[in-house]
């Protein structure tokens, strides 16, 4: 997954005193940066890229440590929610809803930041509704 040195250095400093990095196992953890590294490497790729096994042998760790580490690293981002993630008031509800139904969306609040998550393929439910 792509990102500046100052976007990973953000993250990196966001996280790293959070408590699923605190080690009270035997087992050492790998350090900070490379658990997020990994991790965005892991939910940026696609396909055959993405298997657990493959960033296994490349960051040679075991198949666990991939997935934990993966979910060590989200639960630490995901604690920044309420720093970044704002639900808007009444008033900015009214607003943001007049726009998003002038632009067609009618009965949508918003949208977080504009970011495309495009997905592997097409669903294979619903396959007319489906946009990027």
């Amino acid at each position: 997954m792509r990102t500046s040195k100052e976007g990973f250095e953000f993250i990196y400093y966001k996280i790293c005193n959070h408590e699923v990095f605190q080690n009270n196992s035997t087992c050492e953890q790998l350090p900070i940066a490379h658990q997020l590294v990994l991790m965005l490497e892991h939910l940026g790729s696609n396909g055959n890229a993405a298997s657990v096994g493959k960033f296994a042998h490349n960051f040679q760790v075991g198949r666990g440590t991939v997935i934990l580490v993966t979910h060590r690293v989200i639960k630490a981002i995901d604690s920044l929610e309420h720093d970044y993630i704002k639900w808007p008031n009444t008033q900015q509800r009214r607003q943001i809803s007049q726009v998003m139904r002038q632009e067609g969306f009618d009965g949508c609040v918003g949208f977080i930041d504009g970011t495309n998550f495009p997905f592997y393929g097409k669903p294979a439910w619903q396959v007319e509704v489906y946009f990027d």
